[in-house]
């Protein structure tokens, strides 16, 4: 049906047309109207909605599985739905089964001369569950930040060795070592502690991060560095709040 605005058709007209093409798409595919609402989906997104828990997209408009972290890319996309424009955008979509949030990109190009059934523009939406291969690529990254880490404390321990050899007193060279150590983890904070002869408390021989003049004596029982020194390896708290080893107290620390 013909509009006095020239050749604009409602999409009634030209919906069967219109669903074949969805259906010979290559992906999910939808169309939708301006406020996203669905007037017609593909098999595939069918399919895929009917795995989600959604059943018919019938009444449900597009943003509605727009992830809430997402907020932003589904304030760009009213934007071009309502101004008839085309755009290419990645989001998470809200799962409704429990299985959690995966990530899709998505193609939104306007029908031109087609309306919706009250004359509001409507649009093509192209959806790619791009979920595996965004977590390939994180696992790249991580796979680099691993070596670029790596690489950086052999760099330290290579710098920390000719310290060792330049050096002409421990004290200097514990100096370093902590300026070292504390630049390569990424810390505000690192220390030397030094078990006194009455074998109770501790002392910061050296240390970054804290003011002159206020290192107190650590005492050995119930505290990080005490039960350290008793399990004679490598101590590590991810989180001190949560902390609940047996002879660790954070009063003492």
């Amino acid at each position: 049906m013909a509009t006095g605005a020239g050749n604009l058709m409602y999409f009634t007209d030209s919906e069967p047309t219109l669903r074949a093409l969805l259906e010979a798409a290559s992906e999910t595919a939808a169309i939708v109207t301006a406020d996203g609402t669905f007037l017609a989906v593909n098999s595939a997104l069918a399919a895929l909605a009917a795995v989600d828990g959604i059943g018919d997209l019938g009444g449900h408009d597009l943003f509605e599985f727009i992830a809430p972290q997402d907020k932003a890319v589904a304030e760009q996309v009213r934007e071009i739905l309502r101004n008839g424009k085309a755009g290419q955008f990645e989001c998470l979509t809200v799962n409704r089964m429990g299985r959690g949030a995966r990530k899709f990109e998505f193609r939104v190009v306007p029908l031109d001369r087609i309306a919706g059934p009250d004359g509001q523009p409507v649009a093509v939406i192209n959806l790619r569950d791009i979920s595996e291969r965004k977590a390939a690529e994180q696992t790249i990254l991580d796979t680099q930040a691993q070596l670029r880490s790596r690489l950086e404390q052999q760099r330290a321990v290579a710098e920390f060795g000719q310290h060792a050899v330049r050096a002409g007193a421990l004290g200097s060279l514990l100096d370093e070592a902590v300026v070292i150590v504390a630049r390569t983890l990424s810390v505000e904070y690192c220390a030397v502690m030094e078990l006194l002869p009455d074998a109770r408390t501790m002392a910061i021989r050296t240390a970054v991060g804290w003011l002159a003049g206020s290192h107190p004596l650590i005492e050995v029982e119930g505290s990080h560095c005490g039960y350290t020194l008793s399990s004679n390896e490598p101590v590590i708290i991810d989180d001190y709040s949560r902390e609940t080893r047996p002879g660790y107290s954070r009063a003492g620390n």
